[in-house]
């Protein structure tokens, strides 16, 4: 868990605001073939609008690798549907080149709805204070934020 927004600004590689095109399935990994609960990776394209950190584009694409069942269950919100405006807090994947994860496969910090110039955490209920933190700023006061970090 980060400390701070500032933590989490500086340990990410890349900070972007980006529409979801699209999700598959990446990897699936399973204990065998009586498997009843395969744990399913998914590969959501995300077009870039703008980068806050790091370097990507308006209109790169990158690809975002989450566990199945990360955005799933009462009070959270799943943003890898179609057409959905997200801020992503990212670093690349060790595992395979090209793709992304969320900063330090934390998903309870770096992933935020983004509607106009307001920030929505996807987890409801008790969440840490650097999620009630971010979803207090507007995406100008975030711009801000990360400028002001080295």
């Amino acid at each position: 868990m980060y400390g701070s927004v500032k933590e989490l600004v500086l340990e990410s590689d890349l900070i972007v605001i980006s529409t979801v095109t699209g999700t598959v399935v990446g990897d699936t990994h399973t204990e065998g073939p009586e498997d009843d609960f395969p744990t399913r990776l998914l590969h959501t394209t995300v077009r870039v609008e703008e980068s806050l950190k790091g370097e990507a584009l308006p209109d790169d694409r990158l690809i975002v690798r989450t566990d199945e069942l990360a955005f799933v269950g009462p009070g959270v919100e799943d943003w890898r549907e179609p057409g959905t405006r997200v801020l992503l807090f990212l670093t690349p994947s060790r595992e395979q080149a090209g793709l992304h994860i969320l900063a330090n496969l934390n998903y309870l910090q770096t992933a935020y709805l983004v509607s106009g110039d307001d920030i929505r955490r996807m987890v409801g209920g008790d969440v840490s204070q650097v999620s009630q933190e971010l979803a207090a700023m507007s995406t100008e006061e975030l711009r801000e934020a990360v400028r002001a970090s080295p």
